[in-house]
């Protein structure tokens, strides 16, 4: 289906811009570290701000190795943790498709146990969606929160760049950034759409040829559908397009605090 190709796609390019983030990194470090020595980072972290039980300066294999191990960790769980959320928010959206084919498909005179299985598998979306929500909602609201903050960052860092390294660094995060906002914000904006296609559905199918029963169960699943299925950013609303748009907003404001505060 075009959703499991369009979660491919998402992984792909979320990859892509880890590993590209990543690589600037590592890179303007590097480089800074060959021309300048250990001077460079007397006032300031070397990549990562860590406790080493060692004088570091004296041990700059052992340091660039640990350096190099945890930016690729971290790289990996950003990876792993945006992927599961979008599968698993992907796999509601994925089964609320398949059952509006299943509702289209309805013909003349059907068995009122077909209809009744419709039912309880639209049940079981509704279910699956609000535990999810319950166990994803504050995860959401930090994601709001520390996305909004990180993109004010990677736009302060590029307009504070003193060359093209720094530059194509604080590129690499940005572009980083508003994928992950805009592509959670996309998934979840889906589910909303496909939970009130439900109804529509219905009204598409057969229903006028079916028995007064089977009418009576459509009918439950048309007023069930008439509540959109939402993932929220803690208690404060629906995670959409529009929540996507409020969190570059919220970003711009960061941005503005940050530059006077330079001044």
């Amino acid at each position: 289906m075009s959703q499991v190709k369009f979660c491919r796609r998402i992984n792909i390019f979320q990859i892509i811009a880890i590993v590209s983030a990543i690589g600037n990194f590592a890179y303007i470090t590097f480089v800074e570290y060959s021309s300048k020595g250990l001077e460079a980072f007397r006032d300031k972290a070397f990549m990562h701000d860590i406790w080493y039980p060692f004088e570091w300066e004296r041990h700059m294999n052992v340091v660039i190795f640990l350096q190099m191990y945890y930016l690729i960790i971290g790289g990996s769980i950003n990876v792993a943790s945006l992927t599961t959320l979008v599968v698993l928010i992907s796999y509601g959206a994925i089964k609320l498709r398949l059952l509006q084919i299943k509702i289209k498909d309805i013909k003349n005179n059907s068995h009122e146990t077909q209809v009744k299985n419709l039912l309880k598998e639209h049940q079981y979306i509704i279910s699956f969606m609000h535990s999810l929500n319950e166990k994803t909602k504050y995860v959401m609201l930090m994601e709001f929160c520390l996305n909004s903050i990180n993109l004010a960052i990677a736009v302060m860092q590029g307009l504070m760049a003193k060359d093209l390294a720094s530059l194509a660094y604080s590129a690499s995060l940005l572009f980083l950034v508003v994928l992950q906002v805009f592509i959670i914000a996309w998934v979840s904006n889906d589910i909303k759409i496909q939970s009130l296609a439900i109804g529509d559905a219905i009204y598409n199918c057969k229903w006028y040829d079916q028995s007064r029963s089977i009418k009576d169960l459509l009918r439950l699943v048309i007023v069930r559908a008439q509540t959109p299925l939402l993932l929220t950013i803690g208690p404060f609303g629906p995670m959409t397009n529009e929540t996507a748009l409020t969190m570059v907003k919220a970003a711009y404001t960061y941005l503005t605090v940050m530059r006077n505060f330079y001044k």
